[in-house]
């Protein structure tokens, strides 16, 4: 795998156990094995990364509009999205609603199987530990990640019916394996998170044109992969919607294929 990895530019090292006190000596020192990917990119938060493509949209002349969608009706060269204040005409119209996308496509003809894959996590606020990286348990599939209001622990995926509550376990293996992991860390004040994930069978996303409705493309399905994939997707889609040969071969992603 990391043969692989080097062959296609990622950098990456392994790591023993002084290597990995010197990275991150938060973490319990009975590790003695360790892989160090170079250049490490994550979000520190999400919520500040959504605000500026929005505040980008408006300084491009753009609109937001938050209403709550009903339901998509499209022709050949138009769509309407009807919402809960009015209906709004457009010449093209993306579905990209991440678990919630299932419910218009089969309004439109192509009923996918998407069910909500859901995951689980913790924010510590003050966790009274310091780590400058994510680092990522393998044995124990857990992610300790530094977020710009905390130190989030994720690492749980549960796929179950939508109106099923939360499972409480779930936030209590995060608890109780924190420590083991993290020595010395605090866990007061953490705060529980449970997200739905868009999952189809073939781990592949949904992008493409509508069957019946030319004016419709969805762009959704990505699993953990949303903000990973969102950039190749939008230009996808782009490319798509202007004529242009995308880069890459969308027969694997149409919407039809199941």
């Amino acid at each position: 795998m990391h043969r692989l990895q080097r062959a296609h530019g990622i950098l990456v090292s392994d790591l023993d156990r002084q290597a990995i006190r010197e990275m991150a000596d938060s973490v319990d020192p009975g590790f003695c094995h360790g892989v160090h990917f170079n250049r490490p990119n994550w979000f520190s938060s999400p919520y500040e990364v959504v605000k500026a493509m929005v505040d980008e949209v408006s300084e491009l002349g753009g609109e937001i509009v938050n209403r709550r969608v009903l339901s998509i009706t499209g022709e050949d060269h138009s769509a309407l999205v009807h919402t809960d204040d009015g209906s709004y005409s457009a010449d093209r119209v993306i579905i990209a609603a991440g678990a919630d996308s299932a419910a218009f496509t089969k309004e439109l003809g192509d009923p996918v199987p998407l069910i909500a894959e859901r995951g689980y996590h913790i924010m510590i606020p003050g966790p009274g530990i310091d780590l400058s990286l994510p680092v990522l348990f393998a044995d124990y599939k857990v992610v300790a990640t530094p977020m710009s209001e905390g130190l989030r622990l994720a690492g749980t995926s549960e796929l179950t019916t939508d109106d099923s509550p939360p499972t409480a376990g779930r936030i209590e293996s995060l608890v109780n394996l924190a420590p083991k992991l993290l020595p010395g860390i605090n866990l007061e004040g953490y705060e529980e998170w449970m997200g739905r994930r868009p999952t189809l069978p073939d781990s592949l996303p949904v992008i493409g044109q509508a069957r019946h409705h030319r004016a419709v493309w969805y762009a959704f399905g990505h699993q953990h992969l949303g903000v990973t994939l969102a950039a190749i997707t939008a230009r996808l889609v782009t490319q798509s919607i202007f004529g242009e040969k995308p880069v890459i071969d969308l027969t694997p992603y149409r919407p039809q294929r199941f």
